[in-house]
């Protein structure tokens, strides 16, 4: 079975857990794939999901298909990491430059400016959060890059995490509040303005 060279070991597993198939994580991404046929077919236990995977065919479509999950190489990632810590530092310091890693609040301002278009990363939406807190900041900043697959994949998981709260019969109350704060999401999303982290943790 052909699976593209973007979906990762980790993203597999979690599909297939979703898909309430249990696979031995100590099996190498190349083994889980050979597996793969004998579970579209006989174990997969399809329905709603994040990924909308309804079926056999969506199965096989999205495995084929280049990840949604835009990812940074690792020296990236961890440029985007250091930078999100020291803003979130100096935030978290009253939002005074001595004891920050910066000298000039312009260089904070490089910072943000670097980070905000990895929205999909959650330290990197803390940060911008933080950030545009500041009542000393050069610019302000309403939106998150986050592109449109990824986008979809965040929605559909709120979704999926809704209808298992309904399953756990929380209240009527709670989930017509959970349902509001989805379509909120769902319509910042969609300008690509803030994103609300609570709702994923």
């Amino acid at each position: 079975m052909y699976c593209h060279k973007t979906h990762t070991k980790k993203d597999i597993l979690k599909i297939l857990k979703t898909l309430e198939v249990e696979v031995n994580n100590i099996l190498s991404k190349r083994e889980i794939i050979e597996l793969l046929p004998k579970i579209i077919l006989e174990d997969a236990k399809y329905k709603e999901n994040e990924f909308k995977i309804n079926n056999k065919s969506d199965f096989l479509s999205y495995m084929k298909n280049k990840s949604p999950i835009v990812r940074l190489n690792t020296e990236d990632k961890k440029i985007v990491m250091i930078k999100c810590k020291n803003i979130i530092q100096y935030c978290m310091n009253k939002y005074e430059l001595e004891n920050s890693a910066y000298t000039h609040r312009n260089e904070i301002m490089n910072d943000a400016v670097y980070i905000h278009k990895y929205g999909d990363i959650p330290s990197v939406r803390r940060a911008i959060k933080l950030y545009n807190m500041d009542p000393q900041k050069i610019i302000k900043y309403n939106n998150y890059k986050i592109n449109e697959e990824q986008k979809e994949l965040l929605i559909n998981e709120l979704k999926t995490k809704l209808e298992s709260k309904k399953k756990m019969d929380i209240g009527e109350d709670k989930t017509k509040v959970l349902e509001m704060k989805i379509d909120v999401l769902k319509m910042k999303l969609l300008k690509h303005k803030k994103v609300i982290m609570e709702l994923l943790e």
